[in-house]
């Protein structure tokens, strides 16, 4: 695959040789765990190798954020989106990649989707990301209350509070407008 992108001679060979054969083990202090086969790839080896996974798509706008491909298409027919769907599915086949292909129709009954942990709606209200987000806080605060000591410092439970919930809460809040957003009113 990296041949066809122009790489070759000795520094194909490199990289032939650093993935082929590879082992790891673990190390904590003294104690060592067994070797193991590593099995996965380098990241950047893998973004070059999908680099040119959208120029199979002729009818998509693809949408590629690390190992994660979303190809959007608004008024066609489900024909057009199925055919960049096997053309994906052929690169895949030719070794590019090895993670799941999954696709998703979105109509107007079930129109909600997930990027990158941000839930999106159909009418682009953000009630089902807060929703989640506010579960997800819950949780994390249900495990606090359970393994933090009443008579730990109020110094230290904001500390937990700023770096375990906080973040949860506030994830993908810069794609709110904050101006009358309900999560500003549930979260003081």
């Amino acid at each position: 695959m990296v041949a066809n992108i122009g790489v070759g001679g000795s520094l194909l060979q490199v990289l032939m040789d650093y993935l082929s054969n590879r082992k790891q083990f673990v190390r904590i202090n003294n104690p060592c765990s067994g070797v193991r086969d590593v099995t996965s790839g380098v990241p950047l080896l893998f973004c070059i190798f999908i680099n040119d996974l959208s120029d199979a798509l002729k009818f998509s706008d693809p949408f590629i954020f690390a190992d994660d491909l979303k190809i959007l298409e608004i008024g066609k027919d489900h024909w057009t989106i199925q055919e960049d769907l096997d053309s994906i599915a052929t690169i895949k086949q030719d070794g590019a990649g090895t993670g799941q292909m999954c696709s998703h129709n979105i109509s107007r009954e079930n129109a909600k989707f997930l990027i990158l942990g941000i839930h999106i709606k159909d009418d682009l209200s953000w009630s089902k990301h807060i929703e989640e987000r506010l579960r997800n806080a819950n949780k994390v605060l249900y495990i606090l209350r359970r393994n933090v000591s009443v008579q730990v410092k109020p110094l230290m439970k904001l500390g937990l509070y700023k770096s375990l919930i906080l973040p949860v809460l506030l994830y993908g809040f810069t794609c709110i407008n904050p101006s009358g957003s309900e999560l500003l009113h549930r979260t003081t």
